[in-house]
């Protein structure tokens, strides 16, 4: 388990239509892992995430969520070795709604 902060000052937040200035932002949250060693040829595990982004996008003067910030992230991998020269890893993840601030 991990859990992480990040304060950031003077950003740029974009998206796949715009950019804005970030004057400040904090991420912060936690991270649990866990990891499975079945054989030679199969291992899998999962994460899960718990993200909250805040920070004073332009126009504002308070914290506000920011924009593509899901709250919740779980994801499940299964690494598969069939042989020493190569490896199948699919992933399958879950994402909560990305949030949008106010």
């Amino acid at each position: 388990m991990n859990f992480f902060r990040a304060n950031v000052g003077d950003e740029i937040q974009s998206s796949s239509f715009s950019a804005s200035n970030v004057a400040s932002a904090r991420r912060q949250g936690f991270e649990i892992k866990i990891e499975e060693v079945v054989n030679e040829y199969f291992r899998d595990g999962w994460n899960y995430t718990y993200l909250e982004n805040l920070g004073v996008p332009s126009g504002f003067d308070h914290r506000v969520v920011l924009a593509n910030s899901p709250r919740h992230t779980v994801n499940y991998y299964a690494i598969i070795t069939p042989n020493k020269k190569w490896e199948m890893d699919p992933t399958l993840r879950y994402e909560s709604q990305r949030l949008f601030g106010e």
